[in-house]
């Protein structure tokens, strides 16, 4: 939807159709995600369709086809522009990356895989433009907030045991970058899982006890679902060893944390 900024007169509107359904949480829903701008084009990320461009005046101008995502609650970042990139943040228990797309004809530039945690990333990623050197975007993932370089993809810097679930956008203030989310978080411990989900009692969460309409079940037969593919044998159970290889249930992240920018690698 395009209002006059003045008199709030509606100028156009557009829909795209409908791909696939992401499940959102009640809280959230199928148009969180902001519009990102290059001050020409306008880039949206509706999580049912995908990316797509238009015009100031409205007129589609490229789509790209994404998903599905296997968020557990649903999508909620927002793609950001930056240098004729457009970049978008995809961090699930399903799957995780950072991807940038040619603004002009929505053709992916490049694709960085990221490492997966216990209930994904909300928080949109940030761009910080160093004194020398190419721009960088900063995503807060469910493992580790990481700096890229926006032309390329390659990982500059990271921090791993910062963020396990963030839905605060890194603030990137002069040459600092801040993450903020509840201290303490992170996966619960495996015996938890198995008190709550184990109805056989033999040790193992087997995808088959997840079975049923209550939503906390469907979230976990989705969580568990995606470990099992990504980090298990894809034997429709979960064991506490593959569960620790996944989520690192012992380290704990969160609260208020600073990083001064201009290093690389582990910082």
């Amino acid at each position: 939807l395009c209002y006059d900024a003045l008199s709030g007169r509606e100028l156009w509107r557009r829909s795209l159709e409908q791909i696939h359904s992401e499940s959102p949480h009640p809280l959230n829903g199928p148009t969180s995600p902001t519009a990102a701008s290059d001050g020409r084009s306008l880039f949206v990320f509706l999580p049912d369709v995908g990316l797509a461009a238009y015009s100031l005046e409205g007129e589609l101008l490229w789509r790209q086809p994404l998903g599905p995502f296997g968020a557990i609650q649903g999508m909620a970042v927002s793609p950001v522009y930056a240098d004729g990139h457009v970049l978008l943040l995809v961090d699930t228990p399903d799957q995780a990356y950072l991807a940038a797309f040619h603004a002009g004809t929505g053709e992916m530039v490049w694709k960085a895989a990221r490492p997966i945690g216990f209930l994904g990333s909300y928080a949109t990623p940030a761009i910080y433009y160093p004194p020398d050197g190419p721009a960088q975007v900063i995503a807060a993932g469910a493992v580790e907030l990481t700096g890229y370089d926006v032309r390329t993809g390659a990982r500059l810097w990271w921090a791993q045991g910062v963020t396990s679930a963030p839905a605060a956008p890194p603030l990137v203030a002069g040459n600092a970058v801040y993450s903020l989310e509840p201290s303490g978080e992170g996966a619960p411990p495996f015996s938890q899982m198995l008190k709550q989900f184990d109805k056989n009692g033999n040790g193992t969460l087997e995808l088959s006890e997840l079975q049923g309409e209550a939503t906390n079940l469907r979230i976990m037969a989705r969580l568990f679902g995606s470990l099992d593919k990504n980090a298990g044998n894809n034997d429709g159970r979960v064991t506490l060893e593959e569960y620790e290889k996944s989520f690192h249930p012992e380290q704990k992240s969160g609260g208020l944390v600073g990083f001064r920018l201009g290093s690389s690698g582990d910082v």
